[in-house]
């Protein structure tokens, strides 16, 4: 099977008015325009669509911010335009400034791996894949025909049935109620997974890049809330960079998270003891991620429905 399949692991009024005859006027003194001066704003409608993430965002001890965090797992409101900054997988961004006509950018990779190829029986060779359910997250229904077309004829012997899911909590509830699979998993929902007996391998060994070159979490910002609040943004990238450097497997994590992730403490300990969390921003960061995404195009062009971003894609 292509091995590169698994980085697979996607919106006049007409006016009429009749007027009687008068006798002419003079033309009345327009009123003045007043300037709408937009003024910088503390508050931040901030979408953190990672575990990691929200970890981070709770250990951010700076009380400067307004933070209007979205616990929602709709990405489509990013689509939308209906965000200030958001943390997304890293194969995503591109295909969220496409969506938007160019509206965002992207300032820092935030984690690196952090992959697992999860399975309940072992795999030693290409056959073993044979008649497995293959679970895949598509977050933002991208990835199924770019899927359906790599496998192409391959299919034909392997006969994989592929299943996409919004969400990789989805993923692992059909783990724990079904067999036969091969599924994507990222942290804490591997470490959940774990419950039960698992044959692992890390997707970084399989794919075709060096070890830390899989970006799996960035920060993108959109620029119409970047426009009038840059100053904000660059405090709120300085600090999220302070509590990022600070996360290690002591790091507390409130009862909140646990609940939604449904995990204890001592998985979320374990899950954020095996995560890369790696803070990048800057030129760095767009040579890093640059590299990334010209091996994703190369993969399928189709995989940002659009062009590979430009220089402006990147904020520095």
């Amino acid at each position: 099977m292509n091995k590169k399949l698994i980085l697979l692991l996607t919106f006049i009024i007409l006016l009429s008015a009749c007027r009687r005859k008068e006798e002419p006027q003079a033309p009345a003194e327009k009123p003045a325009i007043k300037e709408e001066i937009k003024e910088e704003t503390n508050k931040i409608n901030i979408k953190p669509g990672t575990f990691a993430s929200k970890v981070i965002l709770e250990n951010i001890e700076d009380d400067k911010f307004d933070f209007n965090i979205d616990k929602t797992n709709n990405y489509s409101k990013i689509e939308q335009n209906d965000f200030d900054v958001a943390v997304v997988p890293g194969y995503l961004a591109p295909y969220y400034y496409n969506k938007t006509n160019g509206n965002i950018k992207v300032a820092a990779i935030t984690s690196t791996g952090n992959l697992y190829l999860v399975s309940d029986q072992k795999i030693n060779n290409q056959m073993d894949y044979k008649g497995k359910n293959f679970y895949i997250a598509d977050l933002a229904n991208n990835l199924g025909k770019i899927v359906e077309n790599k496998l192409g004829p391959l299919n034909f012997v392997l006969r994989l049935n592929v299943e996409y899911y919004k969400n990789l909590d989805e993923i692992v509830e059909k783990m724990e109620n079904s067999s036969n699979y091969v599924a994507i998993l990222a942290d804490p929902y591997y470490t959940r997974s774990l419950r039960n007996t698992q044959y692992v391998s890390s997707v970084d060994d399989i794919l075709q890049m060096g070890e830390g070159d899989f970006i799996s979490e960035v920060i993108i910002v959109n620029n119409t809330y970047l426009e009038n609040n840059e100053e904000n943004f660059k405090n709120f990238l300085e600090s999220y960079k302070e509590a990022s450097d600070k996360i290690d497997k002591d790091t507390r994590v409130s009862n909140d998270l646990l609940s939604t992730y449904d995990i204890t403490e001592d998985e979320a300990k374990k899950a954020l003891d095996r995560m890369n969390i790696t803070y990048v921003s800057g030129q760095s960061m767009k040579e890093i991620y640059g590299k990334f995404i010209d091996q994703l195009y190369q993969l399928d062009k189709n995989i940002f429905s659009g062009d590979k971003p430009g220089d402006d894609f990147y904020y520095n």
